[in-house]
């Protein structure tokens, strides 16, 4: 009897080492999809205050590449075809047309797309927001805006 409790606890040892047993690290769980575009609505809320700040240089660095100077005369035209302006504050009404895409074999990665309601002080707009992943960097590659 003894012998096979002995036996019993060698091979439980054994089985251990050959596989591991006790704490293991834990390893970081992929995020789905649909929680990458809750994370990458975070991003379009920093880009949204940083515009309402005027910080258009900060709200550039949400770009996967350098946007220039062309981005912050883009954001001036948009106020003024418009009849709006960033700095009113913002309130996001809905996101809709949330969804991601394989980019293509060039580009890499995944493209994230939203559509957004949002108002700009009393004017109702629309924002069309697309978010590249390529696994190592974020950020958006596409900005839209127009009012309703």
């Amino acid at each position: 009897m003894i012998k096979r409790i002995v036996s019993l606890l060698v091979a439980l040892l054994m089985l251990c080492s050959l596989f591991g047993c006790g704490n293991k690290e834990e390893k970081d769980v992929p995020k789905t999809n649909d929680e990458k575009l809750q994370d990458y609505k975070g991003t379009v809320t920093d880009f949204f205050d940083a515009l309402v700040a005027n910080d258009y240089s900060k709200a550039a660095s949400y770009f996967y590449t350098e946007s220039g100077s062309s981005f912050t005369e883009y954001c001036k035209k948009a106020e003024t075809d418009n009849n709006f302006k960033f700095s009113d504050g913002y309130e996001i009404r809905r996101y809709t047309e949330e969804y991601y895409t394989e980019a293509n074999d060039k580009i890499g990665g995944v493209i994230y797309l939203y559509t957004i309601h949002v108002n700009f002080g009393e004017t109702r707009c629309y924002s069309y927001v697309h978010i590249r992943d390529d696994g190592e960097k974020v950020g958006i590659i596409n900005f839209e805006i127009g009012a309703r």
